[in-house]
């Protein structure tokens, strides 16, 4: 399936590389999602799936990305973040207010190479603590993701 950008279509390359995707679905909302993730014991990704929160503008939130591995314990929600300038802080800060309310054990933000920045990297750090999420959230390059990936996959 194409994704939205190279970017995305990136991120999705990674999981399908390292995950051993075995089943995908696309547009499932959060119920389904949960409900498809205990029926069976394959490895499923889920694309553009439901999220129990709306935008500031009152659209449905969609997320790139869930990725389950029953085997591996590995439950995540994966957000491609990617601009071709930096200006994302706000909306990521926002989102950050839902992030209790995703079921999956993992909310993973994936930073393409614009976003990478210190000062950026160092507001969201903060926000994460002061918010008590840093068991909750992971962010990072692509790059990153991808040994996040390895490491968690690799685990048994």
């Amino acid at each position: 399936m194409k994704r939205h950008n190279d970017f995305e279509q990136q991120v999705m390359s990674v999981i399908e590389s390292y995950g051993n995707v075995q089943l995908t679905y696309d547009k499932e909302s959060v119920v389904s999602t949960e409900i498809l993730k205990q029926s069976n014991d394959k490895n499923k990704l889920f694309t553009d799936a439901g999220s129990p929160y709306y935008t500031k503008i009152g659209n449905q939130k969609r997320t790139e990305f869930v990725y389950y591995s029953p085997i591996n314990s590995v439950d995540i929600r994966v957000e491609c973040k990617s601009r071709k300038k930096s200006g994302l802080l706000g909306e990521i800060l926002y989102e950050l207010n839902f992030v209790l309310k995703i079921p999956e054990k993992k909310y993973c933000m994936v930073f393409s190479d614009t976003l990478i920045d210190k000062y950026f990297l160092k507001q969201l750090k903060i926000t994460i603590k002061e918010k008590n999420l840093t068991e909750k959230v992971w962010f990072g390059s692509l790059k990153n993701f991808e040994r996040f990936l390895k490491k968690n996959l690799t685990q048994m």
